[in-house]
């Protein structure tokens, strides 16, 4: 089996900071996020299970399961899939037998 492992805390503490705190003046101005800033917030969201199961046989089957939750198509759910992967925001690992996720 394998599973998602986010890997740009850094950027989402950074851009979660600017547009999920009360007190910055871009609260809640989710217009202004960047392509990159919706991928990686996306990406944090899949990797966290907030949508399904973090552990799949295929990122086919991730993206056919966790489309359905989040509301989009599987094939643009596996789109927006590989594109974080491409841009080093999520990673494919196996999980090892004795890992707990």
């Amino acid at each position: 089996m394998k599973h998602l492992v986010f890997k740009k805390q850094v950027e989402y503490d950074i851009f979660n900071d600017r547009f999920f705190d009360e007190d910055s003046i871009d609260f809640e101005r989710e217009d202004l996020m960047s392509e990159e800033d919706i991928l990686i917030r996306d990406a944090a969201l899949f990797a966290d299970e907030a949508y399904v199961d973090n552990e799949f046989k295929t990122l086919s089957d991730f993206a056919r399961e966790a489309s359905g939750s989040e509301g989009s198509t599987f094939e643009n759910c596996l789109e927006r899939l590989n594109e974080m992967i491409k841009r080093n925001i999520l990673e494919i690992k196996d999980i090892k037998k004795n890992q707990l996720c």
